[in-house]
Protein backbone atom coordinates (compact mmCIF):
# COMPACT_ATOMS: atom_id res chain seq x y z
CA UNK A 1 0.00 0.00 0.00
CA UNK A 2 1.68 3.24 -1.07
CA UNK A 3 1.82 5.95 1.50
CA UNK A 4 -0.47 9.58 1.60
CA UNK A 5 -0.53 12.23 2.75
CA UNK A 6 -3.59 15.00 2.64
CA UNK A 7 -1.46 17.60 2.36
CA UNK A 8 0.15 16.31 -0.70
CA UNK A 9 3.90 15.24 1.39
CA UNK A 10 4.67 19.14 0.85
CA UNK A 11 6.16 18.85 4.67
CA UNK A 12 7.88 15.25 3.61
CA UNK A 13 11.17 16.90 4.52
CA UNK A 14 10.70 18.68 7.22
CA UNK A 15 13.69 18.14 9.89
CA UNK A 16 16.02 16.26 7.51
CA UNK A 17 19.14 17.72 5.43
CA UNK A 18 17.13 19.05 1.77
CA UNK A 19 18.37 18.22 -1.40
CA UNK A 20 20.55 22.09 -1.83
CA UNK A 21 21.68 21.13 -6.08
CA UNK A 22 25.56 19.95 -4.42
CA UNK A 23 25.29 15.97 -5.14
CA UNK A 24 25.31 15.33 -1.54
CA UNK A 25 26.57 11.75 -0.88
CA UNK A 26 25.45 10.98 2.49
CA UNK A 27 21.87 11.18 1.44
CA UNK A 28 19.24 14.16 0.73
CA UNK A 29 15.46 14.66 0.72
CA UNK A 30 14.59 16.72 -2.34
CA UNK A 31 10.62 18.43 -1.98
CA UNK A 32 10.40 19.27 -5.50
CA UNK A 33 7.53 18.12 -7.39
CA UNK A 34 8.29 15.58 -10.13
CA UNK A 35 7.32 17.98 -12.72
CA UNK A 36 5.63 17.93 -15.80
CA UNK A 37 4.90 13.74 -17.32
CA UNK A 38 4.63 13.39 -20.96
CA UNK A 39 2.14 11.67 -22.31
CA UNK A 40 2.66 7.70 -24.05
CA UNK A 41 2.99 8.73 -27.49
CA UNK A 42 5.80 10.80 -26.59
CA UNK A 43 7.74 8.45 -24.01
CA UNK A 44 11.72 8.40 -24.56
CA UNK A 45 13.28 5.72 -26.06
CA UNK A 46 17.25 5.03 -27.07
CA UNK A 47 19.46 2.36 -28.88
CA UNK A 48 23.27 2.22 -28.65
CA UNK A 49 24.62 2.80 -32.40
CA UNK A 50 28.36 2.58 -31.11
CA UNK A 51 29.79 0.73 -30.03
CA UNK A 52 27.45 -2.61 -31.18
CA UNK A 53 27.08 -5.05 -28.47
CA UNK A 54 29.98 -7.85 -29.41
CA UNK A 55 32.16 -5.22 -31.29
CA UNK A 56 35.82 -5.72 -30.48
CA UNK A 57 37.88 -2.49 -30.58
CA UNK A 58 41.65 -1.74 -30.44
CA UNK A 59 42.94 -0.65 -26.97
CA UNK A 60 44.34 2.90 -26.77
CA UNK A 61 42.22 3.86 -30.17
CA UNK A 62 39.91 7.08 -29.59
CA UNK A 63 36.44 6.01 -30.44
CA UNK A 64 32.62 7.57 -31.04
CA UNK A 65 29.42 6.64 -28.49
CA UNK A 66 26.37 7.01 -30.79
CA UNK A 67 23.19 7.44 -29.28
CA UNK A 68 20.34 7.22 -31.24
CA UNK A 69 17.05 8.48 -29.50
CA UNK A 70 13.34 9.25 -29.77
CA UNK A 71 11.19 11.99 -28.09
CA UNK A 72 14.36 13.61 -25.71
CA UNK A 73 14.55 17.18 -26.36
CA UNK A 74 18.50 17.06 -25.80
CA UNK A 75 21.06 19.62 -25.07
CA UNK A 76 19.52 20.73 -21.61
CA UNK A 77 22.21 20.13 -19.38
CA UNK A 78 22.25 22.46 -16.06
CA UNK A 79 25.32 22.76 -13.87
CA UNK A 80 25.92 19.43 -11.94
CA UNK A 81 27.70 21.15 -8.84
CA UNK A 82 24.72 23.88 -8.01
CA UNK A 83 21.54 22.64 -9.64
CA UNK A 84 21.56 18.99 -9.45
CA UNK A 85 17.78 17.66 -8.61
CA UNK A 86 16.73 21.75 -7.89
CA UNK A 87 14.53 21.65 -10.47
CA UNK A 88 11.11 19.77 -11.54
CA UNK A 89 10.66 18.07 -14.76
CA UNK A 90 9.61 20.33 -17.81
CA UNK A 91 8.50 19.18 -21.49
CA UNK A 92 8.57 21.36 -24.58
CA UNK A 93 6.09 22.24 -27.33
CA UNK A 94 5.45 19.00 -28.62
CA UNK A 95 5.61 17.18 -25.29
CA UNK A 96 8.73 15.83 -25.15
CA UNK A 97 10.91 15.76 -22.26
CA UNK A 98 13.40 18.61 -21.59
CA UNK A 99 16.89 16.85 -21.09
CA UNK A 100 20.03 15.51 -21.82
CA UNK A 101 21.94 12.22 -22.13
CA UNK A 102 24.90 10.51 -19.93
CA UNK A 103 26.98 7.95 -21.05
CA UNK A 104 28.70 5.33 -19.45
CA UNK A 105 31.48 2.70 -19.28
CA UNK A 106 32.26 0.08 -16.86
CA UNK A 107 34.79 -2.91 -16.82
CA UNK A 108 32.76 -5.70 -15.84
CA UNK A 109 35.71 -8.68 -16.24
CA UNK A 110 34.12 -11.20 -18.60
CA UNK A 111 31.39 -10.60 -21.48
CA UNK A 112 29.45 -13.79 -19.88
CA UNK A 113 29.91 -11.94 -16.23
CA UNK A 114 26.87 -11.87 -14.57
CA UNK A 115 27.92 -10.39 -11.32
CA UNK A 116 26.93 -6.08 -11.00
CA UNK A 117 29.51 -3.67 -11.35
CA UNK A 118 30.13 -1.25 -8.27
CA UNK A 119 28.61 1.70 -9.51
CA UNK A 120 31.28 3.59 -8.20
CA UNK A 121 33.81 2.50 -10.51
CA UNK A 122 33.64 3.28 -13.84
CA UNK A 123 35.86 3.94 -16.98
CA UNK A 124 34.46 6.41 -18.40
CA UNK A 125 31.29 8.67 -18.05
CA UNK A 126 30.15 11.97 -19.89
CA UNK A 127 27.05 14.23 -19.79
CA UNK A 128 26.08 14.63 -23.42
CA UNK A 129 25.74 18.35 -23.15
CA UNK A 130 24.80 19.21 -26.97
CA UNK A 131 21.49 18.12 -29.16
CA UNK A 132 23.59 16.17 -31.66
CA UNK A 133 22.60 16.22 -35.34
CA UNK A 134 18.97 17.88 -34.67
CA UNK A 135 17.57 14.22 -35.60
CA UNK A 136 18.14 12.29 -31.79
CA UNK A 137 21.38 11.16 -32.77
CA UNK A 138 24.20 12.18 -29.74
CA UNK A 139 27.85 11.13 -29.33
CA UNK A 140 30.33 11.76 -27.21
CA UNK A 141 34.16 11.26 -27.72
CA UNK A 142 36.54 8.15 -25.82
CA UNK A 143 39.72 10.15 -26.53
CA UNK A 144 42.84 7.86 -26.39
CA UNK A 145 40.21 4.72 -25.91
CA UNK A 146 40.25 2.07 -23.49
CA UNK A 147 42.86 -0.43 -21.80
CA UNK A 148 41.97 -4.73 -22.88
CA UNK A 149 39.15 -5.69 -20.88
CA UNK A 150 35.40 -6.59 -21.38
CA UNK A 151 32.56 -3.60 -20.77
CA UNK A 152 29.42 -2.61 -20.53
CA UNK A 153 28.20 0.89 -22.19
CA UNK A 154 25.37 2.31 -20.94
CA UNK A 155 23.10 5.35 -21.51
CA UNK A 156 21.49 7.24 -18.71
CA UNK A 157 18.58 9.93 -19.94
CA UNK A 158 18.17 12.48 -17.41
CA UNK A 159 15.76 15.93 -17.63
CA UNK A 160 17.11 19.50 -17.56
CA UNK A 161 18.53 18.59 -13.57
CA UNK A 162 19.66 15.54 -14.19
CA UNK A 163 17.00 13.52 -12.12
CA UNK A 164 16.02 10.30 -14.19
CA UNK A 165 13.13 10.95 -16.54
CA UNK A 166 9.44 10.23 -15.14
CA UNK A 167 7.42 8.40 -17.77
CA UNK A 168 3.35 8.16 -17.44
CA UNK A 169 3.30 4.67 -17.50
CA UNK A 170 5.15 1.60 -15.58
CA UNK A 171 4.27 -1.35 -18.57
CA UNK A 172 6.60 0.04 -20.90
CA UNK A 173 9.90 -0.34 -22.99
CA UNK A 174 12.98 0.84 -21.29
CA UNK A 175 14.25 4.36 -21.75
CA UNK A 176 18.11 2.88 -21.67
CA UNK A 177 20.32 0.85 -23.54
CA UNK A 178 22.88 -0.99 -22.86
CA UNK A 179 25.63 -2.98 -25.60
CA UNK A 180 28.27 -4.85 -24.11
CA UNK A 181 32.07 -5.27 -26.13
CA UNK A 182 35.43 -5.93 -25.94
CA UNK A 183 38.41 -4.12 -25.95
CA UNK A 184 41.64 -5.79 -27.39
CA UNK A 185 45.34 -5.63 -28.09
CA UNK A 186 46.14 -2.37 -30.49
CA UNK A 187 45.81 -3.99 -34.17
CA UNK A 188 43.31 -7.21 -33.44
CA UNK A 189 40.27 -4.99 -33.15
CA UNK A 190 37.13 -4.77 -35.58
CA UNK A 191 38.22 -1.26 -36.18
CA UNK A 192 35.12 -0.50 -38.06
CA UNK A 193 32.76 -1.12 -35.21
CA UNK A 194 34.95 1.43 -33.35
CA UNK A 195 35.99 3.41 -34.91
CA UNK A 196 34.58 7.44 -35.80
CA UNK A 197 34.10 6.75 -39.69
CA UNK A 198 30.96 5.48 -39.20
CA UNK A 199 30.18 8.70 -37.14
CA UNK A 200 31.14 11.51 -39.20
CA UNK A 201 34.37 12.18 -39.25
CA UNK A 202 34.27 15.24 -40.85
CA UNK A 203 33.77 18.28 -38.52
CA UNK A 204 37.40 18.55 -36.33
CA UNK A 205 35.92 18.82 -32.00
CA UNK A 206 37.60 21.00 -29.53
CA UNK A 207 38.14 18.04 -27.15
CA UNK A 208 39.40 19.10 -23.97
CA UNK A 209 40.75 16.91 -21.02
CA UNK A 210 38.67 17.09 -18.47
CA UNK A 211 39.51 17.74 -14.89
CA UNK A 212 35.98 16.98 -13.24
CA UNK A 213 33.59 14.69 -13.28
CA UNK A 214 29.46 15.09 -13.71
CA UNK A 215 29.43 15.40 -9.78
CA UNK A 216 31.74 17.81 -9.98
CA UNK A 217 34.32 16.49 -7.74
CA UNK A 218 38.21 16.00 -9.85
CA UNK A 219 38.33 12.53 -11.54
CA UNK A 220 40.35 10.29 -9.61
CA UNK A 221 43.81 8.52 -10.64
CA UNK A 222 45.16 11.10 -12.60
CA UNK A 223 43.59 13.96 -14.36
CA UNK A 224 44.66 16.81 -12.19
CA UNK A 225 47.24 19.10 -13.83
CA UNK A 226 48.25 22.48 -12.29
CA UNK A 227 46.06 25.28 -13.26
CA UNK A 228 43.75 23.40 -15.59
CA UNK A 229 40.58 24.46 -13.90
CA UNK A 230 41.39 28.36 -15.38
CA UNK A 231 40.16 31.65 -13.89
CA UNK A 232 36.14 30.10 -14.11
CA UNK A 233 37.00 27.82 -11.21
CA UNK A 234 36.86 31.17 -8.35
CA UNK A 235 32.87 30.25 -9.27
CA UNK A 236 31.28 28.02 -7.07
CA UNK A 237 29.74 26.66 -10.08
CA UNK A 238 32.61 26.31 -12.55
CA UNK A 239 30.30 26.32 -15.44
CA UNK A 240 31.41 26.70 -19.34
CA UNK A 241 29.48 27.56 -21.70
CA UNK A 242 28.43 24.60 -24.25
CA UNK A 243 31.13 23.67 -27.49
CA UNK A 244 28.29 23.08 -29.53
CA UNK A 245 27.73 25.94 -32.23
CA UNK A 246 24.65 27.09 -31.97
CA UNK A 247 22.93 24.90 -29.12
CA UNK A 248 22.85 27.54 -26.88
CA UNK A 249 21.16 25.58 -24.54
CA UNK A 250 23.12 24.69 -22.03
CA UNK A 251 26.33 25.07 -19.15
CA UNK A 252 28.33 22.49 -18.05
CA UNK A 253 30.47 22.14 -14.77
CA UNK A 254 33.02 21.15 -16.08
CA UNK A 255 37.13 22.54 -15.70
CA UNK A 256 39.32 22.02 -18.73
CA UNK A 257 42.82 21.91 -19.95
CA UNK A 258 42.84 22.10 -24.12
CA UNK A 259 43.50 18.94 -26.08
CA UNK A 260 42.28 18.53 -29.78
CA UNK A 261 40.44 15.18 -30.88
CA UNK A 262 38.87 14.44 -34.08
CA UNK A 263 35.56 12.77 -34.74
CA UNK A 264 31.98 14.59 -35.40
CA UNK A 265 28.37 13.84 -35.62
CA UNK A 266 26.84 13.72 -39.28
CA UNK A 267 25.65 17.44 -39.63
CA UNK A 268 29.01 19.34 -38.65
CA UNK A 269 28.55 20.34 -35.75
CA UNK A 270 31.20 20.69 -33.25
CA UNK A 271 30.67 18.65 -30.04
CA UNK A 272 32.35 19.77 -27.04
CA UNK A 273 33.21 16.30 -25.35
CA UNK A 274 35.40 16.36 -22.48
CA UNK A 275 37.63 12.93 -21.59
CA UNK A 276 40.04 12.98 -18.56
CA UNK A 277 42.85 10.29 -19.60
CA UNK A 278 43.41 8.44 -16.40
CA UNK A 279 46.48 6.81 -15.65
CA UNK A 280 44.47 3.51 -15.52
CA UNK A 281 43.48 4.08 -18.96
CA UNK A 282 39.96 5.13 -17.82
CA UNK A 283 37.93 8.46 -18.94
CA UNK A 284 35.88 10.66 -16.75
CA UNK A 285 34.65 14.23 -17.87
CA UNK A 286 30.93 15.82 -17.27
Amino acid sequence: MSPSDPANFINFCSGQQITNGMQITAGSCNGIPMGKIPATKNMISAMIANPLSGATIPSGTTFNISVQTAHLDAGFFVNPTTNYYTAPQDLNNNGDIIGHCHVTIQDIGSIQSTTPPDPTTFAFFKGIDDAGNGKGLLQAVVTGGLPVGSYRVCTMIAARNHQPVNMPVAQRGAQDDCNKFQVVDSGKGDTGAGNNAKNGNGAQNQAEEGVTTDDGKLSPGGAKKAGAASSSAAAPAQASASAVAGSGKSSNGTATAGAKNGGGNKNGNANGNANANNRGGANQSS
